[in-house]
C-alpha cells in the first residue's frame, strides 16, 4: 500500500481481509471497492459464526441464525442478501455431510476453491486434534452440519430485513416496554394524512388563533399562503435532516443556526415564543433605523427630486448645477440607482409620518450590489455631470449624501438581517407541523420509515439509564450485527448502531459489528445520506481497537476496464517527469491529432488534487473540504479476461482495450453549444457507437465467440431529460431501448422537464374502475370508450356510443363490476381485456407488451388491496388517491416496471439505479462534459466545527472561514465525484466514454469530474481552453487512416495507465447511418387477397338511424341575427374591448375564455353543490374549496406554473368572491319566505347534477322541430316587447330516427311562494362583455337565439318534463314544473335585488306536448309530411 493512502490522523493502513483470518471478535469494518465481492464476503463470515461463534469467556459458542442481525437498505437488497447467504450454508452443509459420510476428504477440497467453511473446520481441527482421527473428523463434521441444518431450516427467522423494519421490531415489538414506546404501532411509509392535518392545525393555530402578533405582517413575511404548498413542504423536508436525537438540544430540537441574542433562549421556549420575537424584532429593526437617521435628513424634504413636463422623474432643486450640465453618458445603473435612491429617500421624509414600509417598497427592486454600487464610492453623487459642470449647492449635496449614504448602508444592513428573519420565520412554522405531525402519528397509533428510526435513536440515547437497558437487550438479542451498504447511513442510524455496537459497553458484552459499504459509492445525498457518519464510524472503530479491512480484488470486470479505473482515480502526491516509452503511456486514437507527443520527455507540471475524491470548487481552496475516502488501486482477478469484448477487426483479442473515448467536438459554436445542441449531438454518437458495437462487436465467453446483443449495452445517464435524447438518437438508427429509473413505475413517469406525470396505462384504468363503479354515467362511458385502451378509431368510436352497442358495454360494465366485488379487481379487468380482445389489440401496436405488462401489474396493485379496502367505490378512491395525489403505502418494489422481455433491449438507465448492478458493456455519455449541482442551492450542510448535519439561515455565514455556501457546493462536487466512480465500475467488459470538447454550456463552467480526471491533451495544448492546466494527461498515438485499429496492447507499470481508445472516424459513421440492424428493421409486409366479397341489397341499411343531440342538430346554426337590430344601442363588446366601467378588473370578466374554461367552471359548480359540508354563504369556506379543487384545474386557468405563492393567492381569493356571487345570487323565482331562491338554499339531495337523458326519436321530423322554435321564439321576444324582430334561421338537417341524448347540469327542488317546483338549470360561460349591463334578461335572449341555445331549452324542457311525468304522481305541468334557468356565471352577482346574468323562461305546456309527439313520431296537421325539400 502507498504511503499516499495512510490515514494522516490515524498513521493506519486498511489491512487486505482474509476471510478466514477475519477477527469475527472485533468490531470491523470492511471497505469494498466494486465487484470485489461484498455479498459473498458477508455469507461466509455468517457461515462463520454458526460454526465458530464469539468469545464467551474462555470459550467460544455458535451462533443461532436468529441471533446475526444482518441490515441492509432497500427489500430487494434483504432478499438477495437472504438467498445468498441460505446459498452458502446449503453449500457448506453439503461439504460437511460428504466429509461425514466419506465420501471427501478434506484433501479433496484443493484451493484456491475450499470453502471458507472447510478451511475454518481445518483450523479447528489443528486447535483441537493432536493427531488426525478419521472418526473424529467426522464426528467434528457431523457438529458442523448439525449447526448449519439448523440455520437451513431456521432461514425464514433470521433477522435480514431492512434497518427500518429492524428499528420498528426493536421499537414497537419486542422491547416496546423498555423503549417506553406502545406495543404494536403501525410501520407505514404514508403519513401523508397526518402530515396535511399538521399542516393546517398549524396554519389555523397562526392565523385564526390570538397569539399576540401581527398575522398579517407573519403571512406578509412567510411568503407563502398555502400551508400545503411546496414552499413549506420544502422547508419541513429539509428539517426532517438535521433533527437531533434529543428535542430540548439546538434549536427546538433541530441543528438550525440561529441568532440568539445573550438570553433570548431561555425566554423563547417553544417556536410560538420566537415568532413572536422575530415580528418584533423585524418592527424594531426599522424603528431603530427611523429613530437613528431620520432628523439628518428631514432637513432636505422636498429638494431631492422633481417631475418633468413629461411626468418622468428627475434631480431636484438640491442638484441644480451653477454651470454645465447632467452627464447624459452616465452608466444606466447609476442613473438608474441613484434616482431610485433619491426617491426613496424622499418618499420617507416627505410626510409628517414617516412610513418606512414606502421606503422598502421603493428600494426593493435594487439588489445589494447594484446599490451598494454608488454607496461606496465615496467620490461620487446620486447624479452624474459633465466635466466641469458644477452643482450650485456642493456642500450642502454633500452632506446630505454623507447623512443618506450612512442611512442606506444600514438600511442594507437591517435588509439583510430581515432576510435571515423571514428564513428563521418559515423554519420555525416548519417546526411546528413536523411535532403536530408527532403528534397526530401517535394519536392514530402510526410511525412513518424515517420516524421509526428516530424514535429507536431517542430511545436509545436520550434517557441514558433506560437507553443502557435497551441497548443491553438489544445486543443480548443480536451478539453480531453486520451492517451492508454503510456508506449509504445517516446521522439518525450512525447514533443507533453507534450506542448499540462501537462503545466500551458493547466491547465488555462481546458484542460486535461490522460495517460493509464502500465510501466512494456514497451518493445518495439527496435521501438524507451523510459520508462524514461513515467517517465518524471508521474513527470509532479505530478508536475502539477495532479492524479496517479492505477488499481489493475485482471479480466483475475485465483487467483493462480495473486498470482505466485505477489510473483514472489514482492518488498523486507531486508532479513527475516521466520518460515515454512504448509501455508508459496508453495507446489512445483519434482522428484529430496527427502525430504523438514528445517521443522522450513528458513534463507533467500540473497542479494534481492528491485525492480525486476530494474535488474542490472554481474559488480555488477556499471552501476545500477532505472527504476522507482514499483510493486504493484494485487487482484483478486470474479470471478477468475469461469473458471479453472486442471489435472484430481487432487485433488484440486476448486482452483487449477495454476503455473507448468518444471526441465530442462543437465546432460551430466555439465550443460553447447550446443545451440542447450539446445533448444531441453526444447522443448521435452514442447511437452510433452502439450500432457499431451490434454490427461488429463481439464476446468470446465459455470458449466460443459470440455477436454483442442488446441486452448487453446499457447507457447510463443522469436523469429523464439525458435519457429523452439518448432514447429519441437510439431509435432514428432503428434501437429499441427501455429506460429505468428510481422515479420511472408503472404509476408514474418523468418527462425531460423532470414533471412527474401519471401513465397512460394508470390514467386509463381510472378511466375503466369509473365506468365500472357508475355505468350509467355516458361520460364516464364515452370516456372509456374513446381512451387509449380500446385504441377505437373515430368510426369505431362513434359506432360504439350507438345504441345497441352502448346498451352492451353498459351491460358489460355492469358484469364486471358485479366480478369486481366477489373476485377482486383483477378478475373483473381480465374479464373486460377478454371480451374487448384486447390482448391482441394491445400487443400489436408499438410498445405493446410493455403497455399490457404495466396493465396488469396495476391491476394486481389494486387486488392487492381487495381485502384492506372493501368496495370498488372504495377501492377506486384510494387508487386514485395513489395515483393523482401520490398517497399510498406502496413500496418502490411493487410499482417498478415488470418485463422479462425489455431486459432484451437497450437499456437506460440513471446512474442511482444501477448502484450495485453490473453490464457487459457500458457508455457513459454525460459524464465527463459539464454538469448542474442540483443540491448546490441547499440550506443543509455539514457543519465541520459542529461535525453535525445543519441548516444555515444565511448560506453567506463563515464556518471556520468558509461560508456555508462553499460547504454545499464542495458536498456536492465530490458526490458527482463519486457518482462517476459508481458508473465507471459497472461495466465487466467495456466502458464507452464520451468525452465533449466544449468548455461551457449555457454560461456554466462546472466542470465534471470526469472532465477533469481525463483530458486528451495535443502537443500544442498542454492547457484546457481557459489557460488552466488540466488535471490528467494521457497521450495520444499516431492516427492511422480507419481509426478504429488497436496497436499492440501496452504493459502497464506501476503507477498504472489508463487503457484508452478515442474511436472517432466519421468515414465509419456515415457507412453505419446508412446500415440497418435486421434485429430492428420493422418489415413492411403488404399482402393482398383475392375472395368474394358479400355485399347487402340497395336500401337494407337505413342510414337515417343514429344518436344524435343537441350540438349536432344545432352545428352550423349559429348566427348574429340581433347584430343590426334597431333597438340594440350599444355597440358589441368583442374579447378585449373595454367599457367604462368599475366592474371590468373582476375575475368574472377576465377569466379564461373557451371550452376548458366552462369545462372548469361546470366542474367546480358540480362538486360544490354536493357538498353540504361547504358554507356556500362564507367566503373562508368558499375559499378553501375552491383552493381544494385546484387539481381539476389542468389547463392552469387559476394558479400559472410561474406564479408566486401571493399571485396564486389572489385569484383564489377573486375565484372564491366570484364563487359566492353565483351562489348567493338572487334568482328570479320567489322563495316561499319572500326573497328570491339561491343556489345556495340547496342541500345535496334537493338536485340532481349532469343528469344524463337519452331520448328515443322514431322519426324526427326537422321542419317540424323548426315550426316549434319559431313559435317559441315570438313568444319570447314578444314577451320582451322588442322593437325589431329578426326572422330565426331554420335549421337544416336531415330527418332521423334513434336517440337523442344529452346532460342536465343540474336539476334543482326550490320551495317558491306557491310550493316546491323543479327547475332545470344551465351554466353558461359565455363572455357578452366587462360589466354587469351586458348580462340582462334580454342581452342574454339575443346570445340565446344567436347560438340558438333555445334548441336546447327545449329539449332540457322535454327530457325533465318525462321525468317528473313519471317520477311524481299526480304531475302537474303548471305546479310541479318550475322552468328552466340559463345562468351566464361572468353576468351574476350578490349585490343585485335580482341578479343579472340569468334567463328563466317556462315554456308552454302546449308547446312540450308538440315536442313530445314530435320525439314520439306524431305528425302535427299543420306539418307537410312529404319531406320535398328537406336536407
Amino acid at each position: 500500500m502507498s504511503k499516499n493512502n495512510e490515514n494522516k490522523d490515524n498513521d493506519f493502513k486498511p489491512e487486505q481481509l482474509n476471510l478466514a483470518g477475519f477477527d469475527l471478535d472485533k468490531s470491523s469494518m470492511i471497505e469494498a471497492s466494486a465487484g470485489t465481492g461484498k455479498t459473498f464476503t458477508i455469507s461466509n463470515l455468517v457461515v462463520r459464526l454458526l460454526i465458530e461463534g464469539l468469545k464467551n469467556g474462555n470459550h467460544t459458542e455458535p451462533l443461532d441464525i436468529e441471533n446475526i442481525l444482518i441490515v441492509t437498505f432497500t427489500n430487494a437488497a434483504a432478499s438477495d442478501l437472504r438467498a445468498r447467504v441460505l446459498q452458502k450454508i446449503h453449500e457448506s452443509r453439503i461439504s460437511f455431510d460428504q466429509i461425514k459420510n466419506g465420501v471427501k476428504t478434506i484433501e479433496d477440497f484443493e484451493s484456491p476453491f475450499k470453502d471458507i467453511a472447510i478451511k475454518c473446520f481445518e483450523k479447528y481441527l489443528e486447535n483441537t486434534i493432536d493427531a488426525i482421527d478419521v472418526d473424529k473428523l467426522k464426528d467434528t463434521a457431523s457438529v458442523f452440519s448439525r449447526l448449519l441444518t439448523r440455520a437451513e431450516r431456521n432461514i425464514d427467522r433470521a433477522s435480514i430485513s431492512t434497518i427500518h423494519s429492524f428499528c420498528n421490531k426493536a421499537l414497537n415489538q419486542i422491547y416496546s416496554f423498555e423503549a417506553g414506546r406502545a406495543f404494536n404501532v403501525n410501520l407505514t411509509q404514508d403519513i401523508s394524512l397526518e402530515q396535511k392535518e399538521a399542516k393546517l392545525a398549524v396554519w389555523r393555530s397562526l392565523f385564526y388563533n390570538d397569539n399576540g402578533f401581527d398575522r398579517d405582517l407573519l403571512l406578509n413575511l412567510l411568503g407563502f399562503t398555502d400551508p400545503e404548498g411546496d414552499t413549506l413542504k420544502k422547508a419541513v423536508n429539509a428539517l426532517e435532516k438535521v433533527r437531533f436525537i434529543d428535542p430540548d438540544e439546538g434549536y427546538y430540537g433541530f441543528s438550525v443556526k440561529s441568532y440568539y441574542k445573550e438570553g433570548e433562549k431561555e425566554l423563547q421556549k417553544t417556536p410560538d415564543d420566537r415568532i413572536r420575537y422575530l415580528l418584533d424584532d423585524y418592527i424594531n429593526s426599522f424603528s431603530r433605523l427611523t429613530q437613528h437617521y431620520l432628523d439628518p435628513l428631514k432637513g432636505y424634504k422636498g429638494q431631492l427630486i422633481s417631475t418633468t413636463p413629461k411626468g418622468e422623474i428627475t434631480h431636484g432643486s438640491l442638484y441644480e448645477l451653477s454651470s454645465g450640465k447632467v452627464d447624459e453618458r452616465a452608466p444606466h445603473w447609476a442613473k438608474k440607482t441613484g434616482l431610485i435612491f433619491l426617491e426613496a429617500v424622499d418618499s420617507f421624509i416627505k410626510e409628517d409620518s414617516v412610513d418606512i414600509n414606502n421606503f422598502i417598497s421603493k428600494l426593493e427592486n435594487l439588489d445589494d450590489e447594484t446599490l451598494s454600487k454608488i454607496l461606496n464610492q465615496d467620490n461620487s453623487h446620486f447624479v452624474k455631470v459633465n466635466k466641469g459642470s458644477k452643482f450650485a449647492n456642493l456642500q450642502q449635496l454633500e452632506t446630505f449624501e454623507y447623512s443618506a449614504k450612512e442611512f442606506a448602508r444600514a438600511y442594507l444592513d437591517v435588509r439583510r438581517a430581515v432576510d435571515t428573519i423571514k428564513n428563521e420565520l418559515k423554519i420555525s412554522v416548519a417546526i411546528k407541523v413536523i411535532l403536530k405531525t408527532d403528534e397526530l402519528c401517535e394519536r392514530d397509533n402510526v410511525i412513518s420509515n424515517d420516524e421509526v428510526l428516530r424514535q429507536l435513536a431517542v430511545a436509545l440515547n436520550k434517557d441514558k439509564s433506560r437507553g443502557d437497558v435497551l441497548a443491553s437487550l438489544l445486543r443480548k438479542r443480536y451478539p453480531v450485527a453486520m451492517i451492508d451498504e454503510f456508506q449509504d447511513t445517516d446521522p439518525v442510524q450512525f447514533a443507533i448502531f453507534s450506542k448499540l455496537y462501537l462503545n466500551q459497553d458493547a466491547i465488555d458484552e462481546s458484542s460486535h459489528c461490522y460495517l460493509i459499504g464502500d465510501p466512494k459509492q456514497s451518493i445518495y445525498a439527496f435521501r438524507g445520506t451523510d459520508i462524514n457518519s461513515y467517517n465518524k464510524a471508521k474513527e470509532l472503530i479505530l478508536g475502539n481497537k477495532g479492524n479496517v479491512y479492505t477488499l481489493n480484488t475485482n471479480y466483475r470486470s475485465c483487467q483493462n476496464i480495473i486498470k482505466g479505473v485505477n489510473e483514472i482515480f489514482y492518488e498523486y502526491e507531486e508532479p513527475k517527469t516521466q520518460e515515454s516509452s512504448e509501455g508508459s503511456f496508453s495507446n489512445i486514437e483519434s482522428q484529430n491529432s496527427e502525430e504523438s507527443l514528445s517521443e522522450k520527455k513528458v513534463q507533467i507540471d500540473y497542479p494534481y488534487v492528491k485525492n480525486p475524491f476530494d474535488y474542490y470548487n472554481n474559488s480555488g481552496k477556499e471552501g476545500y473540504l477532505d472527504s476522507k475516502i482514499h483510493f486504493e488501486p484494485v487487482n484483478f482477478s486470474d479470471k478477468a479476461n475469461s469473458v471479453r469484448f472486442y471489435f472484430k477487426d481487432d487485433s488484440s483479442k486476448e486482452i483487449p482495450i477495454c476503455n473507448y473515448i468518444r471526441e465530442v467536438s462543437f465546432a460551430d459554436s466555439q465550443e460553447k453549444p447550446k443545451a440542447n445542441d450539446y445533448y444531441g449531438e453526444i447522443a448521435k454518437f452514442v447511437a452510433l457507437d452502439v450500432k457499431r458495437c451490434l454490427l461488429e462487436g463481439k464476446i468470446f465467453e465459455n470458449g466460443e465467440e459470440r455477436d454483442v446483443k442488446p441486452s448487453d449495452i446499457t447507457i447510463l445517464v443522469n436523469d429523464a431529460k439525458e435519457n429523452s435524447f439518448i432514447q429519441d438518437a437510439l431509435k432514428k438508427q432503428s434501437i429499441q431501448s427501455v429506460y429505468f429509473s428510481d422515479k420511472e413505475s408503472v404509476i408514474n413517469s418523468e418527462d425531460k422537464n423532470y414533471n412527474i406525470s401519471v401513465t397512460e396505462e394508470a390514467a386509463n384504468v381510472i378511466y375503466l374502475m369509473e365506468a365500472m363503479c357508475d355505468s350509467t354515467n355516458s361520460p364516464k362511458v364515452n370516456r372509456l370508450l374513446g381512451s387509449s385502451l380500446l385504441r377505437l378509431s373515430s368510426e369505431k368510436f362513434l359506432d360504439s356510443i350507438k345504441s345497441d352497442k352502448l346498451d352492451s358495454e353498459i351491460t358489460l360494465l355492469r358484469v364486471c363490476r358485479d366480478s369486481w366485488e366477489k373476485y377482486g379487481f383483477i378478475t373483473a379487468f381480465s374479464q373486460y381485456i377478454y371480451q374487448h380482445d384486447l390482448l391482441c389489440a394491445i400487443l400489436e401496436t408499438d410498445g405493446g407488451e410493455r403497455s399490457l405488462s404495466n396493465y396488469f401489474q396495476i391491476a394486481e396493485i389494486v387486488q392487492s388491496v381487495n381485502s384492506k379496502v372493501t368496495g370498488s367505490n372504495a377501492q377506486l378512491l384510494w387508487f386514485k388517491e395513489l395515483v393523482l395525489n401520490n398517497k399510498g403505502e406502496l413500496s418502490e418494489d411493487v410499482t417498478k416496471k415488470h418485463l422479462e422481455s425489455e431486459q432484451s433491449l437497450v437499456k437506460v438507465m440513471t446512474i442511482h439505479k444501477s448502484k450495485g448492478l453490473e453490464f457487459p458493456i457500458v457508455f457513459t455519455p454525460y459524464e465527463s462534459g459539464f454538469m448542474a449541482l442540483k443540491s448546490k442551492d441547499s440550506a443543509v450542510y455539514y457543519d465541520p466545527d459542529s461535525k453535525k448535519v445543519s441548516y444555515a439561515l444565511d448560506r453567506d455565514n463563515k464556518i471556520k472561514g468558509k461560508s456555508v455556501k462553499d460547504l454545499v457546493e464542495v458536498a456536492a462536487l465530490q458526490e458527482q465525484e463519486r457518482l462517476l466512480y459508481v458508473a465507471l465500475t459497472r461495466a465487466k467488459l467495456a466502458n464507452f466514454i464520451s468525452l465533449p470538447s466544449c468548455i461551457s454550456l449555457n454560461g456554466k463552467t462546472y466542470q465534471s469530474p470526469l472532465k477533469k480526471l481525463i483530458s486528451i491533451v495535443s502537443k500544442d495544448d498542454s492547457a484546457d481552453s481557459k489557460g488552466k492546466p488540466s488535471k490528467r494527461a494521457t497521450k495520444k498515438s499516431k492516427d492511422k487512416e480507419v481509426g478504429i485499429d488497436t496497436t499492440k496492447d501496452v504493459v502497464v507499470n506501476d503507477p498504472p495507465k489508463t487503457q484508452l481508445k478515442a474511436v472517432e472516424n466519421p468515414d465509419l459513421f456515415k457507412k453505419l447511418e446508412t446500415v440497418e440492424l435486421d434485429e430492428c428493421v420493422e418489415l413492411q409486409n403488404s399482402i393482398s387477397q383475392e375472395g368474394e366479397v358479400s355485399s347487402l341489397d340497395k336500401g337494407s341499411v337505413d342510414n337515417s338511424f343514429t344518436v344524435t343531440s343537441y350540438s349536432a342538430i344545432t352545428s352550423g346554426a349559429h348566427n348574429d341575427m340581433f347584430a343590426s337590430s334597431v333597438d340594440e344601442k350599444e355597440t358589441s363588446v368583442e374579447d378585449g374591448d373595454s367599457d367604462d366601467s368599475k366592474d371590468k378588473d373582476l375575475i368574472n370578466f377576465n377569466f379564461a375564455k373557451g371550452s376548458t374554461a366552462g369545462s372548469f367552471l361546470h366542474k367546480i359548480m358540480e362538486i360544490v353543490l354536493a357538498k353540504d359540508d361547504v358554507d356556500k354563504t362564507d367566503k373562508d369556506s368558499l375559499y378553501n374549496f375552491v383552493n381544494s379543487q385546484l387539481k381539476y384545474d389542468f389547463y392552469h386557468l387559476v394558479s400559472k406554473s410561474g406564479d408566486d405563492e401571493d399571485a396564486k393567492n389572489e385569484k383564489i381569493v377573486a375565484l372564491s368572491s366570484w364563487l359566492y356571487d353565483i351562489l348567493n345570487a338572487n334568482l328570479l323565482p320567489k322563495a316561499k319566505d319572500g326573497d328570491q331562491v339561491k343556489l345556495s338554499n340547496l342541500k345535496a339531495l334537493d338536485c340532481a347534477r349532469e343528469l344524463d337523458y337519452f331520448l328515443p326519436c322514431k322519426d324526427f321530423k326537422v321542419r317540424v322541430l323548426n315550426g316549434i322554435c319559431h313559435d317559441f321564439y315570438e313568444s319570447e321576444v314578444k314577451a320582451f316587447e322588442m322593437l325589431s324582430v329578426p326572422e330565426l334561421p331554420d335549421l337544416k338537417k336531415s330527418n332521423f330516427k334513434g336517440y337523442m341524448n344529452g346532460s342536465l347540469d343540474l336539476v334543482a327542488k326550490f320551495v317558491t311562494e306557491t310550493g316546491p317546483k323543479f327547475y332545470m338549470i344551465d351554466y353558461k360561460s359565455n363572455y357578452l362583455g366587462n360589466s354587469y349591463s351586458r348580462y340582462t334578461q334580454q342581452k342574454i335572449l339575443k346570445s340565446i337565439f344567436e347560438s340558438r341555445y333555445d334548441v336546447q331549452i327545449l329539449f332540457y324542457s322535454l327530457a325533465l318534463y318525462r321525468f317528473l311525468k313519471t317520477s311524481l304522481p299526480n304531475f302537474s305541468y303548471e305546479n310541479d314544473f318550475g322552468g328552466v334557468m340559463y345562468l351566464y356565471l361572468r353576468g351574476m352577482n350578490s349585490f343585485d335585488a335580482r341578479s343579472s346574468g340569468q334567463f328563466y323562461v317556462k315554456p308552454s305546456e302546449a308547446l312540450i306536448e308538440r315536442l313530445d309527439k314530435l320525439f314520439n313520431g306524431i305528425n302535427e296537421d299543420t306539418a307537410d309530411n312529404s319531406d320535398e325539400g328537406e336536407e
